[in-house]
């Protein structure tokens, strides 16, 4: 904990680095308990924010991803569907032509 505490506001190479390493030894040798105490002081540093941004564009994606088979299974259009959300008609597409593989 003291070592994260160390380079939690360095963002250097080497500081990302040492703090991916830091998260290996800890996912190997300590218990739950002792995880869960560290996961603030990683919640701080540069890699543990860059994982939280990383979970939170996953979440979108999967959500615009949800929205946009919702409505081509309601029968709206790729042109409806572009104009309501934003979203390029070349990326409803594509969620579409997923949605097709996976039937």
């Amino acid at each position: 904990m003291k070592s994260l505490l160390l380079i939690k506001d360095d963002t250097s190479e080497i500081a990302g680095k040492t703090s991916a390493l830091i998260y290996t030894l800890a996912e190997k040798f300590l218990d739950g308990n002792e995880l869960t105490d560290i996961k603030e002081v990683f919640r701080m540093t540069r890699l543990g924010q860059m994982l939280v941004n990383d979970g939170i564009e996953e979440g979108r994606k999967e959500e615009v991803y949800r929205l946009i088979t919702f409505m081509l299974k309601k029968g709206k259009t790729i042109s409806d569907i572009a104009a309501d959300t934003d979203i390029s008609e070349d990326e409803i597409r594509k969620i579409q032509r997923s949605m097709q593989k996976s039937k």
